[in-house]
């Protein structure tokens, strides 16, 4: 692969020994990891959004196809489904998946797993119009909250509430679908939601609404976000196809921040039905503000860190009463590229 100017302004590539130089020579024509091209999935976390650009930056810019990939990105219906869904697929598929559902599907004896990270924060925030003044979480108590099955949020609500002292029984949790769980907290329907980040900056920065927000990272659950995960027997049998998507991703990302307008005009190209453009940008940086985090400084972007890893394995072991999954089933930092933010 040529260097370009990509490189010099953003990032710079680290190899680590020999084994990894040759794992990592482009093959003729520009392939990164093999001969030919390989039709590849990968699946988003929930429908398509400001917050997926980067991959279909990554299509256009064509950082997939010099490593032999043919990339095809598809909705999601949620992290666990993401999850289960590339566990079991018999092709070469990647998932986007908050990194608490994927364990949970692997507890359940699906063997999927995963390969770099993206929300290198909890993306999981509690947000309420200001004029139900839920300033803390106990101020849930009396109130109304609603979270979407299947999402990261459902995940995170248990231990979210233990960690807090929230008499659960005491709050009116009401399941809907990601749209009308937007619609009812924008105009107070419902007192409170759990939502990711993307959503919070779409309605603060993109409707201007008033609203009290709470990270939960910062309120007793500092776990992992969204994760790229793969089936483990993909990772065993096709190292290269691994190594050559991370490298393809991390590389978008990296262009993608210096570059947001540009990466949802081609997004917009790929789905012309995202017509707020400015909505989808914000969406694009709330994800892209959990990425780029001082361990990406340090170790380069998608790394994991061995105890946040535990911790966020332990959370939701004990909160879900899962069956307790050995920590090198669950990530592996073996085929990130070593790509870092300025």
């Amino acid at each position: 692969m040529k260097a370009t100017g990509w490189v010099r302004r953003t990032a710079r590539l680290a190899l680590v020994g020999a084994g990894a130089i040759l794992g990592m020579v482009a093959a003729p024509g520009g392939q990164g990891w093999a001969q030919g091209v390989t039709d590849t999935t990968y699946i988003a976390a929930w429908t398509i959004s400001g917050s997926q650009a980067y991959a279909y930056l990554g299509i256009d810019k064509g950082y997939y196809r010099e490593e032999g990939i043919a990339l095809k990105v598809t909705r999601g219906f949620g992290s666990g489904d993401t999850a289960k869904r590339t566990g079991l697929a018999d092709g070469p598929v990647f998932g986007e998946a908050d990194l608490t559902s994927m364990i949970k599907v692997r507890a359940e004896g699906v063997r999927v797993k995963a390969v770099g990270i993206i929300a290198d924060r909890n993306p999981t925030q509690l947000v309420s119009l200001k004029r139900y003044n839920i300033t803390k979480p106990r101020d849930l108590e009396g109130k109304s909250i609603a979270i979407t099955a299947g999402a990261i949020e459902e995940t995170y609500f248990t231990p979210f509430a233990q960690a807090n002292n929230l008499d659960r029984s005491k709050v009116t949790v009401l399941t809907l679908a990601p749209g009308p769980k937007n619609a009812a907290v924008s105009t107070g329907k419902v007192q409170a939601a759990l939502q990711a980040i993307t959503t919070t900056w779409m309605m603060v920065h993109g409707k201007k609404l008033e609203m009290n927000v709470l990270d939960l990272e910062d309120h007793g659950v500092p776990g992992y976000g969204w994760a790229i995960v793969a089936r483990e027997e993909l990772i065993e049998r096709s190292p290269g196809l691994v190594r050559g998507f991370l490298r393809a991703t991390y590389r978008a990302f990296l262009y993608q921040e210096d570059h947001p307008e540009e990466a949802i005009d081609i997004l917009v190209r790929h789905h012309p039905e995202l017509t707020d453009k400015q909505a989808e940008i914000y969406g694009l940086k709330a994800k892209a503000s959990l990425l780029f985090t001082e361990t990406a400084r340090k170790k380069g972007l998608g790394w994991m860190e061995e105890q946040k890893v535990r911790y966020t394995r332990d959370l939701i072991t004990k909160a879900w009463k899962l069956k307790e999954v050995p920590m090198q089933d669950l990530y592996t930092n073996a085929f990130l590229p070593g790509l870092f933010p300025r």
